[in-house]
């Protein structure tokens, strides 16, 4: 998110993303994915707070693509990139202290909300 902060700084006329379509407007786009990554990790944060769970079991309780997509359709590779996913937010979160990590006796991970 620094970076992205640090990067809305640069006069460009046009943007060449590795994937999409060409854009001219880098400081608006910037700002859209900080609000779509700030979105998600409040997710994840509401997701945690009730109870201890695994990062698959919270990436699975997300509504990642703003529909009613069902997790169990989702082909085991984006389950597993959406967990990747998590867990950055996770990360993020315990760096904030608003998160908790743990290890259960049989060595389980386990995330929730402090």
């Amino acid at each position: 998110m620094i970076s992205l902060e640090i990067l809305k700084e640069i006069r460009v006329n046009t943007v060449l993303p590795g994937h999409e379509g060409m854009f001219t407007n880098l400081g608006s786009r910037i700002d859209e994915l900080i609000s779509y990554h700030g979105h998600l990790k409040n997710d994840v944060l509401k997701t945690i707070s009730p109870e201890s769970m695994t990062a698959y079991e919270i990436t699975s309780r997300i509504n990642w693509f703003n529909s009613q997509t069902n997790w169990k359709a989702l082909a085991p590779v984006v389950q597993a990139g959406l967990v990747t996913k998590c867990l950055s937010y996770l990360k993020a979160l315990e760096t904030e202290g608003k998160a908790h990590q743990k290890v259960d006796k049989t060595g389980l991970r386990l995330y929730n909300a402090t």
